[in-house]
């Protein structure tokens, strides 16, 4: 939803969500009516509930809705959220629409309920009505009111949050393109390996097509570059993503490969696998007779530990694919996904679950699944506005990052949902919004995290951005923006047209690596990196 159409229904009192029914195939579209409560709700509950009605949920809804009232339940900020967050799938059958209008300290300032019959495209309108003791519910003096729930406050010895404080140690450049001025260089890759990060990005020109790795330190120290030349390439633009994931005791880089016009020759993907020194030690490509396949982002691969096996999700003549890789390297056969339209933009697994952010016609869908196999094959848990989607979990908590429209571009919405055991229904319990610097359309986005903190980092025209997210018992809080533009390498901010970006963290520091432009112009270099100390801290 555009951010002036949300401003609109805002200042009326009106609220509207969708939800999706893979089921019944169908949206339910529901407004929330707060005229009578609407200047002071700063939260709203909503959950979808089935087999109860308004007369007995109400009862037991005086101080906000708990979370475990439905099957799908969501908490959002009317003053800090942009876009209003879907609800998620609903299949047919009877449910009650409840919502809670909470105050700035989660007290319940209103309640509204509405009973319907859902089979399939109804508009239902919940009206809030005052509470008869508003503010019954607020959060006490040892909790904070996040995502219109009270949560513990994080605190040290002092009885203080610690902020996580970025002190550049390291940055760099590519150096010189290989190609030179018309160098086409996509999203760069990287990953965490112990206390290293390794970054690689594929460089294509009239030379050829070359592969760097490299390793850089969390002192921001960088070893020498690691440069191969790519076997069996055309002088096609290879512009799409370098991908790398890490399991198993193994790194993995993922690269297209695409097929030789005219020649009737082999498209498809390259795995190189690289070595504690950034050096390539296997290469091996899969592929079919005039197959052209893209990866949309670095998170294009992924480590599945059920299946001890990496994954690839990549679109394979147009349409987004989900492979499997074998222990030689060589990727097994493909499932598409959903309805095989559209592209897969990332995919992140754990012991707990898998994730897939595909992007379509309506948006970004998310599926979960025990596997990235099952996840493909599996309904979507949530639905999302936007081109771009980054993705990791912990657990069976979910962090999505998506760009979102908005007056100047774009912002990027970023989003927590508790997964289901079942892996059919998913509870978003955060939401909010960052807006990058500058205007116009987000180029690249990238999401990781660890025990205390997620980051998110973004490029658009002039910008490179990085924004850090304290972690929560439910969700999260922004902590801090750091624009990379102050970084010798990007000092010149018009040099950062349309490239993408690539994040990695560990315990000790948190790096990011991005491209200026898909293709190279007089006086640029392809890309540059930077690493920030960003200690552990553990509220």
């Amino acid at each position: 939803m555009k951010n002036q159409a949300f401003s609109r229904l805002i200042a009326t009192g009106f609220v509207a969500l969708v939800a999706g029914s893979a089921c019944a195939g169908s949206d339910v579209t529901v407004t929330i009516d707060s005229r009578a409560v609407s200047a002071g709700v700063v939260w709203y509950d909503v959950a979808v509930i089935e087999a109860t009605d308004c007369a007995h949920a109400l009862p037991n809804m005086v101080a906000g809705i708990p979370q475990d009232a439905g099957s799908l339940w969501t908490g959002f900020g009317v003053g800090v959220s942009k876009s209003v967050p879907p609800l998620g799938d609903i299949k047919k059958g009877k449910y009650t629409f409840a919502v809670s209008a909470k105050d700035a300290n989660c007290g319940t300032i209103g309640l509204g309920c509405t009973d319907m019959e859902v089979s399939g495209g109804e508009e239902v309108t919940v009206v809030i009505k005052p509470t008869e003791n508003p503010g019954i519910g607020a959060c006490d003096a040892t909790a904070q009111c996040v995502a219109a729930n009270c949560i513990p406050r994080p605190t040290t010895g002092t009885g203080s949050v610690r902020s996580l404080v970025l002190e550049r140690t390291g940055e760099g450049d590519f150096g010189d393109p290989f190609g030179g001025v018309g160098t086409v260089i996509g999203t760069p890759a990287l990953i965490a390996r112990g206390k290293q990060f390794l970054l690689a990005y594929r460089e294509q020109g009239a030379a050829g097509t070359r592969l760097t790795t490299r390793t850089l330190g969390a002192d921001g120290l960088a070893a020498a570059p690691v440069a191969r030349l790519l076997d069996g390439r055309c002088a096609l633009s290879e512009a799409d993503a370098t991908a790398v994931a890490a399991g198993g005791g193994a790194v993995v880089v993922g690269l297209s490969h695409p097929p030789c016009p005219n020649n009737a020759s082999k498209g498809g993907i390259d795995l190189v696998e690289v070595g504690v020194d950034a050096v390539p030690t296997r290469v091996s490509f899969t592929g079919n007779t005039g197959v052209s396949s893209t990866f949309s982002s670095a998170s294009g691969l992924a480590y599945d530990p059920n299946a001890k096996a990496f994954v690839a999700a990549f679109q394979a003549a147009g349409a987004p694919t989900v492979a499997t890789v074998d222990a030689r390297l060589v990727l097994g056969n493909g499932v598409r996904v959903g309805d095989g339209t559209g592209s897969a933009n990332a995919v992140a697994s754990s012991p707990a679950m898998a994730l897939l952010v595909t992007a379509d016609s309506r948006g970004l869908a998310v599926r979960a699944g025990k596997s990235v196999d099952s996840a493909a094959q599996g309904l979507v848990i949530a639905r999302l506005s936007g081109r771009l989607g980054a993705v990791w979990i912990d657990g069976r908590s979910a962090y999505v990052a998506s760009t979102v429209a908005s007056e100047s571009g774009d912002d990027i919405a970023l989003a927590r949902f508790d997964v289901a055991a079942d892996f059919l229904s998913a509870k978003r319990t955060d939401h909010t919004t960052a807006t990058p610097e500058g205007s116009g359309a987000i180029t690249g986005l990238a999401l990781t995290g660890r025990s205390d903190r997620l980051f998110l980092a973004a490029t658009r025209k002039g910008a490179v951005d990085l924004f850090v997210y304290r972690r929560t018992p439910i969700g999260f809080d922004f902590e801090a923006h750091r624009p990379l533009t102050d970084g010798a390498f990007l000092s010149t901010p018009g040099q950062v047209r349309d490239g993408g970006v690539a994040i990695a963290a560990n315990d000790s520091a948190v790096s990011v690596a991005w491209t200026r432009a898909t293709t190279t112009t007089a006086g640029d270099t392809p890309g540059g990196w930077s690493v920030f100390a960003a200690p552990l801290i553990n509220p």
